[in-house]
């Protein structure tokens, strides 16, 4: 079992902390892209979150998803993650894109 500052992880786990930085995928730097695609049924008041990992390594997803529970509009929420991201100590820089769907 591999030793990290964080403690015991498995060597799987230890693998995958280190690749986490690495960006595997980009528009650009190969001819051909895999894109993913996902469809979804929207409802009015639905949000989507983009971040970068100084937002999702920072703060985990009971946090992140209270404060999107939480309301008071897009602005307020994006303003209340990055608050929370720079409150516990994120160590990279935090960006965060909030949309609403109110079709």
């Amino acid at each position: 079992m591999a030793q990290s500052p964080l403690g015991a992880l498995a060597s799987d786990d230890e693998a995958r902390r280190r690749m986490q930085h690495v960006l595997m995928q980009a528009i650009g730097s190969q001819e051909v892209v895999d894109v993913h695609v996902r469809e979804e049924s929207l409802q009015p008041g639905d949000l989507f979150l983009l971040a970068s990992d100084g937002l999702h390594g920072t703060l985990d997803d009971p946090a992140i998803r209270a404060i999107l529970c939480q309301g008071g509009g897009v602005q307020r929420c994006t303003e209340d993650l990055l608050e929370a991201a720079m409150d516990q100590g994120a160590s990279d820089n935090v960006s965060v894109i909030l949309l609403s769907y109110d079709r």
